[in-house]
């Protein structure tokens, strides 16, 4: 069972609910735990679940062509992993590994298609929760490219391929 104060203190947003369909939506959690190093999904995997962080981190880790895994973000304590392919249906495009032991309320895709479906509230927080998201992300990669073209130096980190092209920002925002 899914404490909701603690769930409110990882996600204060959900405070907009109503009681009764928060309660409804904690019913459709389960509490997972996972110790270091062990991954919660791969690559490539079919989207089972989101994974809403109670404690601990996970790394979420992109593996390049040949090379060495990227990490391409750290997930902590009121945060998401998995909501992409939950909630578009397609399969993981990046793979989810502990690095600090973590517990974790699970949503099972089914569960998620099922509340969607019904038009629960607790989709509308979900994807709220998952447009602010992408939106620092979007940030984050709109700064970093006013970086790099102001300090060309920084295509030094980019893959060499790309830091080898006359315009190699267009690797990171083709359009531009």
């Amino acid at each position: 069972m899914v404490d909701p104060r603690e769930f409110a203190r990882c996600f204060p947003s959900v405070k907009r609910l109503e009681p009764d369909s928060l309660a409804a939506f904690l019913e459709q959690l389960e509490v997972r735990e996972y110790a270091e190093q062990n991954v919660i999904f791969a690559a490539g995997d079919e989207p089972e679940a989101v994974y809403l962080i109670a404690s601990g981190s996970v790394l979420v880790l992109h593996s390049g062509v040949g090379g060495p895994a990227v990490t391409l973000g750290r997930i902590r304590r009121g945060e998401m992993v998995g909501e992409m392919g939950v909630v578009d249906g397609g399969p993981r495009s990046a793979s989810a590994v502990v690095e600090q032991a973590v517990v974790a309320w699970r949503l099972s895709r089914e569960g998620y298609l099922s509340l969607r479906d019904e038009g629960h509230p607790a989709i509308g927080w979900i994807l709220g929760e998952l447009g602010r998201r992408l939106s620092q992300r979007v940030r984050s990669v709109e700064s970093r490219i006013g970086r790099a073209r102001e300090q060309p130096a920084l295509a030094s980190t980019l893959p060499a391929e790309a830091a080898r092209s006359r315009r190699w920002y267009q690797w990171l925002w083709p359009w531009s």
